[in-house]
Order: C-alpha cells, then structure tokens, then sequence
C-alpha cells in the first residue's frame, strides 16, 4: 500500500489550493481556473472541484458520503488517515495513499510512515492534515478557500447555499447537518465551528513558522492566515 512519503518534496514550490466546504465557495462565480494549478479538495470541498488532484479526509464519516464513493472513478488522488479509514483503500486501488498521525501540534518538513517523529501532528479537522501535507509536498504559497469557521445565513456548508451545486446525500440516515447550532455575537453558528474556530489559533501560529499560507475565503473568521482575494492570486483573463 502506497503511503504519504513518497510525496516528501514532490510539489516544490507550486502553489496549492486546499479547497473546504464553508459556505463561502457558494460565493465564488467559476472555480474552473483553479484547473491549472495544483488542488486538494478536504471532504465535501470535492463536490466543489471533482477535478482535484487530491482528496483528503481523517474523517470515518466519510464512508456514509455518496461523493465519498464517486471518487472511485475519478483520477483524485485519495489521502486517507490510515487508523480509520485502512479499510476503504481497496476502493481506489492505486490511487489510496495512507497517512498516520501522532500526538501533539507537530509539522513536519518530511513524513516517515515507519517513524512516529516524522508523522502528521494532531490536528481538528482534515484541512489541518491537508496544510501539513501540502508543507510536505513544499508547496509555496498555500491558499485555503471555503475555511470559514462560521455560517452564513444559518448555513454550514456551501452546497446548501448555491443551487449550482449538487447537494450530497448520506447512506445512514444521519442528517447533512447536525451539528447544534448556538449564537455568537448575534450570528447563529454552531458549537462545532466554534470549538474549531478555537484550536485554529495554536495551530495555526505553527503552521505560520513552517509555510507561507493566505486565508482566500470570503467572509472567514479565522483570522491566523493573512487573507488574499482569489481573483488577485489568479486574475481574470
């Protein structure tokens, strides 16, 4: 089975684009430029460019995700967090390629899949694995699209907002969103974000020793990466 080191270095200084699913990307007109450059799409973000290069996910919940099974006829590269996700790497033949984590806030320059030191450090979400990959991979700079940490309108995820896209279903009968939504200086949001917004700011004061990374999500709260618009990073022919 094919793992994460043999990616140490392989995208030296290309840009990368870690596409999330925040209600932002509804936001943008055409993310078909983001064709020629390099991509990696975090969970439900791949419904946003099914033409990524990779696919991320350290989440088990994934299985239950229809988008999650419509990979295995793509040419994504699947990136799958090995503890909870070994048994699905069948699906994508070739394609799978393992990770492994370790304890603690930890970016390494290079992976060793046999080296505990040299894992992927804890992280709260599947975006935190994808910044740390693409640090492996040498991507310079990184710029993250649909990392939010909040709702819009009440709405979590971009594909609930944007008719242009088609909303994914699960096959467990668990609701698209279920997470208990709270209020925060008088906008509705939920106590997932919120935990999530939290952990952003000791990560990412790590992540901003090891890579050059620019927030280009419209509308996020999260503060730690200097923000760019996208049509600056790739204008309009």
């Amino acid at each position: 089975m094919r793992n994460l080191e043999e990616f140490n270095g392989k995208h030296k200084n290309e840009p990368c684009f870690i596409i999330g699913a925040g209600p932002s990307i509804a936001f943008y007109e055409d993310l078909d430029p983001l064709k020629k450059h390099l991509t990696i799409a975090v969970n439900s973000g791949y419904v946003a460019i099914p033409f990524a290069n990779y696919f991320i996910s350290d989440d088990q919940g994934i299985l239950h995700w229809n988008f999650f099974k419509d990979l295995k006829s793509a040419e994504t590269i699947v990136l799958l967090y090995e503890d909870k996700l070994k048994k699905c790497a069948s699906w994508f033949g070739k394609r799978s390629v393992l990770f492994r984590h370790r304890k603690g806030i930890h970016i390494p320059d290079i992976y060793s899949h046999t080296n505990p030191k040299n894992h992927l450090g804890e992280t709260r979400s599947s975006l935190g694995s994808a910044i740390m990959i693409a640090n492996i991979m040498r991507c310079n700079p990184i710029y993250l699209l649909g990392v939010d940490c909040c709702r819009h309108n009440g709405f979590r995820y971009f594909w609930q907002i944007s008719s242009k896209y088609s909303v994914p279903h699960r096959d467990d009968n668990v609701p698209l969103d279920f997470y208990q939504k709270c209020r925060t200086y008088g906008e509705v949001t939920d106590f997932d974000l919120l935990d999530m917004w939290k952990s952003w700011y000791n990560f990412g004061r790590a992540v901003n020793k090891k890579c050059l990374i620019y927030n280009c999500s419209l509308g996020s709260k999260l503060t730690i990466f200097p923000k760019k618009r996208l049509e600056d990073v790739i204008p309009k022919p």
